[in-house]
């Protein structure tokens, strides 16, 4: 596998040790792992692979523990995938052992060099997002890989918090149903069951991330919002944690709503484009963009 270069990213939080060692000794790797340590902007830390010197090359998270050789079991899928559909610029690992459902997925992407030059990772709230619109314009796509790469690390409360408040504002920003909305009433239900500050921690995640909006900046400028600004994550109360979201949920169904209907007419409107343009097609005229 000398054709694969792994680059691994890091702020040094509390899986990255391990996960770096099952990188290193479990994936058959021929070059040494190059390590991007407390780079960001994100887009800054991902674009140090662009001088990846092979043809492939793999960026992984710090919270992602591999399974023993799957780096090898998926580069393989990619590149037989590539022999039949060139196009094909990505393969994203996002399937990942039984967690909870606490960790979330994604971080683990290999990428056809030559191709990825050409999309490149622009520096955008959010980025993958972006990168695969830039990649759809130049005939590219992502393949979404079918191993389950490993388990992913939950990590703190606090972790756990900026990862669900994140997947709202994406859901608010990006206008696609491929994006799950978290629910509120569900992470609720959940933190209740278990007593897990972590839930409670998810939960004001959804909560913040709705009240927030259609936010314009990216992660490393915010970090929380209106609702857990003020609060310490790592020591929770539980009830005290049931009080503060059962009180706003009136002002998150409030926030969602409008989202919630812009999301419906913008997948509405991509419906009638494409009947216009299939009915243009049929009588033989050429449909509107």
């Amino acid at each position: 596998m000398d054709d694969l270069t792994a680059y691994f990213i890091t702020l040094d939080r509390p899986h990255a040790a391990a996960a770096l060692v099952r990188l290193e000794r479990e994936q058959g790797l021929v070059h040494p792992v190059v390590v991007v340590r407390g780079v960001r902007p994100l887009a800054r830390a991902f674009a140090s692979c662009l001088a990846c010197p092979t043809e492939y090359c793999l960026v992984l998270d710090e919270d992602v523990l591999l399974a023993p050789w799957v780096v090898v079991a998926a580069r393989a899928e990619l590149v037989a995938r590539r022999g039949v559909d060139p196009g094909i610029f990505l393969l994203s690992g996002d399937r990942f052992g039984d967690d909870g459902g606490l960790a979330g997925g994604g971080g683990f992407k290999i990428y056809h060099l030559p191709s990825l030059r050409r999309v490149g990772f622009p520096d955008a709230p959010h980025m993958s997002f972006e990168q695969e619109r830039r990649a759809a314009e130049l005939g590219l796509r992502k393949l979404s890989s079918c191993l389950v790469v490993g388990a992913r690390g939950v990590g703190t409360a606090t972790d756990v918090y900026k990862r669900v408040l994140w997947d709202q504002i994406r859901w608010n920003v990006v206008q696609s149903f491929r994006t799950p909305r978290p629910d509120l009433r569900a992470l609720r239900a959940r933190a209740r069951a278990t007593g897990d500050p972590r839930w409670w921690a998810a939960a004001l995640g959804a909560l913040d991330g709705a009240l927030v909006g259609r936010h314009a900046g990216s992660k490393d400028d915010l970090f929380r919002g209106p609702i857990a600004g003020g609060l310490d994550l790592e020591v929770l109360d539980p009830p005290a944690a049931d009080r503060l979201v059962t009180r706003h949920l009136g002002a998150w169904r409030r926030a969602l709503l409008p989202l919630t209907l812009h999301h419906v007419a913008v997948r509405q409107g991509r419906r009638l484009r494409r009947v216009v343009r299939a009915l243009a097609r049929r009588v033989g005229g050429r449909a509107p963009r």
